[in-house]
């Protein structure tokens, strides 16, 4: 970790469950960057998705901008995200929180639809999805920390905890490691 600073360009990665969309809503409140959650551009009605080349072309559309949050893991083109940030949050949280709180969110959102999600996508226990989170940690993390090296002039934020990110908003509300450009 480079810094607790902020940058204009900020990425927000982790598990599923971890709270990366809740996360993406706090600090658009807190700098009002744009706010793009990748599950509303992927996902469409009844858990279908857009092709690959069209998620690429909206997010390479995105990243070309001054200033956005993007909140969602999606492996097959985090380094794409990678090469145009200049911030990532990584949300590097236990499984057994994730899996907690995918279940928590199952029960909340039955039959409510969320914001950070393509409407038309009900939450739904799926326990392949489950069965993914679990092995996020193993699958995932690995590649996350090759990315720290390889893009080291990124200013890489982990959390390892719900505690230490909300001293950390804490510290960004009080106009702290914002940079003075774009804040409105």
């Amino acid at each position: 970790m480079k810094g607790l600073k902020l940058g204009q360009k900020v990425l927000i990665i982790g598990s599923p469950g971890s709270g990366k969309s809740t996360l993406g809503k706090k600090l658009h409140k807190i700098t009002n960057y744009p706010l793009h959650h990748l599950d509303v551009i992927w996902w469409r009605p009844n858990w279908t998705h857009i092709s690959d080349d069209e998620f690429l072309n909206k997010i390479n559309s995105i990243t070309s901008t001054d200033a956005w949050i993007i909140d969602g893991q999606y492996s097959r083109n985090l380094e794409v995200r990678l090469q145009k940030a200049d911030t990532v949050i990584f949300l590097d949280y236990k499984r057994g929180v994730c899996i907690s709180r995918i279940l928590k969110r199952i029960i909340k959102y039955h039959k409510i639809p969320r914001d950070d999600i393509y409407e038309g996508c009900p939450e739904k226990l799926d326990f392949s999805f489950l069965k993914w989170t679990w092995g996020y940690p193993k699958r995932e993390k690995p590649n996350i920390y090759k990315f720290m090296k390889k893009y080291e002039n990124v200013n890489w934020i982990v959390f390892k905890n719900t505690k230490e990110l909300n001293k950390y908003l804490k510290i960004l509300e009080n106009n702290s490691f914002l940079p003075s450009l774009k804040r409105h």
